[in-house]
């Protein structure tokens, strides 16, 4: 990312001149990504930034390949050095610092993903590597340290492709701005068209190429005119720069993570920093606000900013020091600090030192990154286990079990029944197999259990009690809680209304013994009166026992790995078997166990709370019977919806129309 600016070398690049209002709009733009990333309930829409960062790096590359080109002076060897002299210095130490953090603090499993992420951003793909593994804003993302490098992805795809297309441009100049309109219109309707596809669009270069393009169709329009020259008439030039500040600021304020993204919603930031970009500097507002000292400074540092602040968020949670918000202000603080130093002692020195050896610093540069990528592919092979207190061969019974919880996701896949009974987000009601219908037609009850993929986990347990007598059917899919009609789902989950739907229809026309409900804690909807109309829409069509299950635990990172964590970070004797739940966590749960059981009561259904039975005082039980509850934050594994269905199970022999059908269970 293009991200400081050195005034020297751009009053010596083609007579480009030195504009601190885009070190300004540089601030602007980080300062939200770190506030989105440390208090993403607060500054729902703070993830622009980035957006704001690919226009200014489409105006500022284009500016400079433009004036290049023109003075007959533009190589891709130069322009690639340049390149690898900017971004590789703060890189390297940022991977760094991060490989031996990871050495320090990981699991081997978690090593070895951190390792992939090494491999893939030193590759400059990690963009492509993160589509095929989890959604920005899915809740695994924050066990990425990596995670926010897929914008460098994208920039260094943009830089690789952008100077060959302007080099065969070039010499018909006349088609350059068509070029760059046709380019930017047609990856714009692409996003546009595929935005509900919301991973593949957020991390695709082509669905992000029309933020480029607005910088570089305004590097265009501005060349050959005086330096720092405004675009816009000076009558409406302060009122652009309003615009575009409200535009931004709009953006951070009224956009959240629910929502399709990129997207035309991402018009919003991009035209903002188009806006700014035009006044050229000479407005009062950019030179009271973005050519202001404190922010010019952000600016200056934010390149390195961006590389530190994440992977310190991320150790600070993984390590337990960011509980709360002081302590999380405090990390940012520091990552300001270690930004200002990464800046001061290495990037400009070498930006600044390179002249005398300039084949040489580019070539060490270039070699120490790939020495980085290497040891991250070491690291990649099997997450170096030895490092932990004894080899793998002396470890107990509990602690293996443990590693292959946090490994076999494969098992976890299986045992759901993804794409069958826990349908994909793109699939519908007709993608239910057979078996997800019941697999014991003749057994005394009849059951329905309806929800997303926090009740495919209750069948687990629900299914191995059910000793022949329940028949239990599956409706279950990925994300969609079993909400009516008027509930908002996600972008990204359109068939979810239709699969509700049928689901509802199923029992009413098989009129099943009890119906349970269940739902992840992760929704921010009215959950409590959402589930209160759908059991008023179940006893409508006259389901007589239904049992509404409370919220999980939820766990900061993957349970199996928070066990593994505490035990060998603690130099414990023993796995642990219950944990603390940090206090953030057990409100949220808390609150939301206490507004199910109120609705449950007084709709006269079963409630089972898993919260209540799991947890006493501040700690919850971890494991059950040498496993763990959970395989992630909060999905069960066999052990531990085993343990919730004796609940389930216990309550539902003392429902007297059962008792009447069946006898008390």
């Amino acid at each position: 990312m293009l991200r400081q600016t050195d005034t020297a070398n751009l009053r010596n690049t083609a007579g480009r001149h030195y504009r601190p209002d885009i070190d300004g709009l540089r601030a602007i733009a980080v300062l939200p990504v770190v506030a989105f990333h440390a208090f993403p309930q607060i500054f729902l829409g703070g993830f622009v930034g980035v957006d704001v960062f690919f226009v200014i790096s489409g105006f500022l590359i284009s500016q400079i390949i433009f004036h290049e080109l023109h003075a007959k002076s533009f190589s891709l060897r130069g322009f690639y050095a340049r390149r690898v002299r900017r971004l590789f210095p703060a890189l390297m130490v940022v991977l760094a610092a991060i490989l031996a953090a990871g050495w320090w603090a990981l699991l081997p499993v978690e090593l070895i993903r951190l390792g992939q992420q090494v491999v893939t951003s030193v590759a400059f793909v990690a963009n492509l590597y993160l589509w095929f593994q989890a959604g920005y804003f899915d809740p695994a993302a924050n066990t990425y340290p990596l995670l926010h490098l897929w914008s460098l992805g994208v920039e260094e795809q943009f830089y690789i492709f952008w100077p060959l297309l302007l080099i065969l441009l070039w010499r018909r100049s006349r088609l350059m701005l068509p070029a760059i309109v046709l380019i930017g219109v047609a990856t714009f309707l692409l996003d546009v068209i595929f935005v509900s596809h919301r991973v593949a669009v957020f991390y695709c270069p082509v669905t992000r190429a029309w933020e480029f393009m607005l910088g570089a169709a305004l590097a265009w329009t501005t060349f050959g005119k005086s330096p720092g020259a405004p675009v816009l008439p000076k009558s409406i030039n302060e009122c652009a720069s309003l615009t575009g500040l409200i535009l931004i600021g709009g953006a951070v304020a009224l956009l959240n993570s629910d929502e399709p993204y990129p997207g035309w919603r991402a018009l919003l930031p991009t035209v903002g920093a188009t806006l700014i970009l035009m006044s050229g500097g000479t407005s009062r507002i950019g030179s009271l606000i973005f050519a202001a000292r404190p922010l010019v400074f952000i600016g200056l540092i934010s390149y390195p900013l961006y590389l530190w602040h994440w992977p310190m968020l991320w150790l600070a949670r993984l390590e337990g020091f960011a509980s709360n918000a002081w302590r999380t202000i405090a990390v940012c603080i520091a990552a300001v600090i270690l930004a200002w130093l990464t800046y001061e002692f290495i990037e400009r020195p070498i930006r600044f030192g390179y002249r005398k050896r300039p084949g040489f610093v580019t070539a060490s540069l270039v070699t120490g990154l790939a020495v980085a990528g290497v040891i991250g592919g070491l690291c990649s092979v099997d997450g170096a286990p030895a490092r932990w207190n004894g080899a793998p061969g002396h470890w107990d019974k509990e602690i293996l079990t443990l590693r292959d919880y946090a490994a076999n996701l494969s098992l976890f896949t299986t045992q759901y029944q993804w794409g069958k009974c826990l349908l994909y987000p793109k699939q519908g009601p007709k993608d239910y197999a057979d078996q997800c219908l019941g697999d014991n037609r003749g057994a005394e009850f009849h059951a329905v259990l309806w929800g997303d993929s926090s009740a495919t986990a209750l069948y687990l347990g629900m299914h191995a009690l059910a000793d022949g007598r329940y028949d239990i059917a599956l409706l279950s899919s990925s994300a969609c809680p079993p909400f009516l009609a008027d509930y908002q789902f996600f972008a990204d989950r359109p068939n979810c209304p239709a699969i509700n739907a049928y689901i509802l229809q199923h029992i009413q026309e098989t009129r099943p013994d009890v119906v349970v409900l269940s739902t992840a804690p992760t929704y921010q909807n009215d959950m409590a009166k959402q589930m209160g109309a759908t059991i008023a829409a179940l006893q409508t069509i006259g389901v007589k026992t239904i049992v509404l299950v409370g919220p999980l635990p939820s766990w900061p990172i993957a349970l199996p790995a928070l066990v593994l964590q505490t035990y060998f970070n603690d130099s414990l004797k023993a796995v642990p078997h219950r944990l603390e739940l940090p206090q953030s966590e057990r409100d949220a749960v808390s609150r939301l166990d206490a507004q199910f059981e109120s609705v449950a009561a007084a709709a006269g259904a079963i409630y089972v709370s898993p919260f209540g039975s799991l947890c006493t005082e501040r700690l919850c039980t971890v494991m059950i019977d040498g496993a763990p509850v959970a395989w992630d934050k909060f999905h069960l594994t066999v052990a531990g919806s085993a343990f919730v269905a004796q609940d389930i199970y216990g309550k539902l022999g003392k429902v007297p129309q059962l008792m009447e059908k069946g006898g008390s269970h």
